[in-house]
Formats: C-alpha cells, structure tokens, sequence
C-alpha cells in the first residue's frame, strides 16, 4: 500500500484536508444509498468470489453495506483523519492511500462508491494524469472522472461497479468522450437520478447520478434501465424505462420524451440558419445614450420585442458593434439560457425592433419555404414544445441549451394555407402587447399555441 501523497492535489483539496474546523461527511453519501447500490449491483455478479472495493471510502457507510451482501470489503481514503470516524469493526478494512494510485487492478468483483467531485475538492493536475486514459495530455482533470476510470481499472472482467458521479458526465456536450469510455469498457445495466440535497449534513445540491455497469468484453449495444430514485429509503423508483441509449445518458433525458413527437423531422433537418449573439463583458461592456438598441433577453417576451424592459443602446463602431449580432426583420430571436427565461422566443417585425442580440440569445433564420418564422416561433411556445426545451437543456446552476440540441427540436409542418393566419395573429398579438392588453395578446397566443397542440394530437 501506497504512502498518502498530495502532490497530485488542488490547493483547494489540500486546504479542505488541512483545515482544523473541516466537517467530516459534508458530502457523505447516506447509508440508504449505498445500500441500494450494492444490493441493485450484486446481482450482476456471475460468480462466488466476494471482494468488494471502495476506492474513496470515507466513513465507510459502503464497506457496511459490502458486508451486509457478504463481500470482503477494501477501503481506501487519502484523509489519515478519517478513522476517528469510523466504527470499530470497521477500521481493520481502510488503508490510508491515494486511491488514484492503487495498483490493486482487475482484481474487484465489486467496485462501489461516491468519489470526490472537482466542484469541492478542485481538479487534478500533474504527473499522475499519464496514468489515466482520460487524463493524458491534459492539463487537469476532474477528480471524479479519474475516479471513474480507477473503478473500472480495479474491477475485474465480469466484476461490476456502482458509483455517483455529477449528472454532467451522464449530460454535458463536453463529456461526450467520458461517455465513449464507459461505452468502450462496460455494459451499461442502469443510470438512476438522485435528489438534490442527497447528501448528509451537505450543503450542495448538485444534481447527480448512479451508473452501474458491468466490465466486459462484448461491446455488443444492449437496453439501459434508466430511472429516478425519489424515495432513497425504500429503494423505490419513482419512474423508469429500459430501453437502448443514445449518446446522452441522464434518466431524465429518456423518461420525460413525449412519443407524441416521435417520428418528427428535427429543426437540423430544414434550411434555418442558427447563430449565437455577441457582446462584450467587463471593461469593454458599455452602452450608449442612443445608438443601434442592444436586445437582451429582457427584452425576448412571449409577445414580441419589448425594449421598455431593457432599454440599452450600443455605440456604432464601438467594440461592442458585432455585425454578425445583428438581426433582420423577420429573424427570430430564442433564448437560449437562464432558468426562468431560456425558451423565450420572438419575431423581429419592424425597423423598431431590429437591434445587436446578446450572447444569450440565439438568431434564427428560416430559409425554408414550408413553414415561416411566426409559425416556429407559435410552436415553440407550445407547452409541448417548451417541456421538450427543458428537457435537452443542459446544467443546472446556469440553464442552457446548445445549438446542436436546439437542432433536434421536432417540428411539425404546418398547411401552406394557414401560413398567412399564422402572421397575422402574431402581430395582432404585438399589437394588443404595445396597446398594453397583455391580457387580449395571452389569449392570442394561448388560441394559437392550442390550435397547434389539436394538430399535433391528430397527427399522433
């Protein structure tokens, strides 16, 4: 066994061990959890030999739970502090160790855990990243994703691991290659979504997830038990599906699909040009007293372009004049982040209304002839439309949805014949917005919006 090293460690990580006032079990994993991991994961172990690992122990409530199923549990934790906390029967079975650098490899019938997150204990950098897979040739790493690979390294062919990790591995554009590496080394069994707030004593409400999977050779694509665990205590799923995945692997991703949409073409399969605004933040972020008007997602409402709720003008010329921000008459202006506003969508209708979007703001332009942008913008707002939104958007602190899932929306095309109807309700809708009868331009769009809905439901 190893001697504890820092070396590989964040200031922010060494400070969080050093500290004298530290709560041990800020982010613990409850007991409940852990049980519900090894039981839900012993079951896919094929033969009789039972010895079990936690790579990152802490107080051990996964070595209890091995030991409930009748493993031999090993326990590993870098914290030389950490026995004070451990029960007594427990002690003989936890090694002081860096568990990024066990050499005990393919050795584990089971591997279990709820590592280090790089949110508390920051990211990994140095000499030890050669050692991974997932961290060659990087700078730094997320703890949690080294963890990963060092449970599935410890998990011997046949063996299975179960452990937490942060939903943006199962969910984040940028960790699509942590996916391809769970792909390419386990047969995924099942993904669960914990609640928020999962954690004891803890302060964080970091959305995150259980993957169990099983190491072996076969690459060969098979269904994904993919569900929400509510209620931690009995082990309960509050919902569930078993089906094949595609590339994301969040629960929530496959069990809030509407099958009304199925079979629909995609956004990304018309011709609409889609392009992020731009603008300047810190010193060079200033606004004019009058200039080209500068539309934020303030301004975005559900009935038009509203510059009364964000009146800001940018200086021609200035470095804040991004020509490739400006919108036409007719463009589309989407929100694209924030958790009260992202889905928010409008048509720009008049040289009034033209103006530099902001970078949260998408600019779409339809090309296409089979539909027009008063219609895209009605459909977008429809409930359907707008649960689908949130269900490709990605985070959680800070909400958005990229381009390339704005793309997969579905859309369903409209009669060329109710085209006109479509313009013409859109700006009565304004109309009755600049008049100041919110009330008249809601029921328009709520009219629409249903008459949208009926159509969809006969389609489906």
């Amino acid at each position: 066994m190893q001697e504890i090293k820092l070396m590989w460690m964040s200031e922010q990580a060494k400070k969080h061990f050093n500290r004298k006032d530290k709560v041990l079990g800020q982010f613990w994993t409850p007991q409940e959890v852990a049980d519900f991991i090894v039981s839900f994961a012993s079951k896919y172990i094929e033969n009789n030999s039972r010895i079990g690992c936690d790579p990152a122990c802490g107080d051990g409530v996964f070595l209890k739970s091995l030991r409930k199923r009748g493993f031999r549990p090993f326990g590993v934790d870098i914290d030389p502090s950490i026995k004070q906390s451990l029960d007594e029967d427990l002690k003989q079975y936890v090694y002081i160790a860096n568990g990024l650098e066990l050499k005990e490899e393919n050795k584990f019938d089971i591997v279990v855990g709820n590592p280090p997150f790089s949110s508390k204990y920051g990211r990994v950098r140095g000499q030890i990243l050669e050692n991974f897979t997932l961290g060659k040739g990087r700078k730094s790493q997320a703890i949690e994703i080294l963890f990963l690979e060092k449970f599935i390294k410890l998990c011997r062919l046949g063996g299975v691991i179960g452990i937490i990790l942060p939903q943006g591995i199962f969910s984040g554009i940028k960790q699509s290659y942590v996916r391809d590496y769970i792909r390419e080394h386990l047969t995924i069994l099942a993904v669960f979504s914990l609640p928020r707030n999962i954690f004891r004593n803890g302060k964080t409400t970091s959305k995150t997830c259980i993957l169990i999977g099983k190491k072996a050779k076969s690459k060969e694509k098979t269904k994904v038990l993919f569900g929400i665990l509510k209620d931690v205590k009995s082990g309960r799923l509050e919902k569930s599906i078993l089906t094949f995945p595609d590339e994301f692997l969040y629960p929530e991703f496959y069990l809030d699909k509407n099958p009304i949409l199925e079979g629909l073409p995609k956004l990304k399969e018309f011709d609409i040009e889609i392009r992020q605004g731009r603008t300047k933040y810190g010193k060079e972020r200033k606004f004019s007293k009058n200039g080209i008007p500068f539309i934020s997602a303030k301004t975005v409402t559900p009935y038009g372009i509203d510059f009364s709720k964000d009146r800001k003008f940018v200086q021609p010329n200035s470095p804040m004049d991004y020509k490739n921000a400006y919108v036409k008459i007719e463009d589309i202006v989407f929100v694209r982040v924030g958790v009260g506003c992202i889905g928010r969508a409008a048509v720009i209708t008049s040289e009034e209304e033209k103006g530099i979007a902001d970078d949260w703001i998408y600019i779409l332009r339809v090309k296409d002839n089979r539909f027009s942008p008063y219609y895209l913008v009605f459909w977008l707002q429809t409930a359907t439309i707008q649960h689908e939104i949130r269900r490709l958007a990605r985070g959680v602190g800070t909400v958005t949805i990229p381009i390339s899932l704005l793309k997969e929306i579905p859309l369903l095309l409209p009669k060329q014949s109710k085209l006109p109807w479509y313009k013409e309700m859109y700006l009565k809708m304004i109309n009755e917005r600049k008049k100041k009868n919110l009330e008249k331009a809601s029921e328009i769009m709520k009219n629409v919006c249903n008459e949208i809905e009926k159509n969809l439901k006969k389609e489906g």
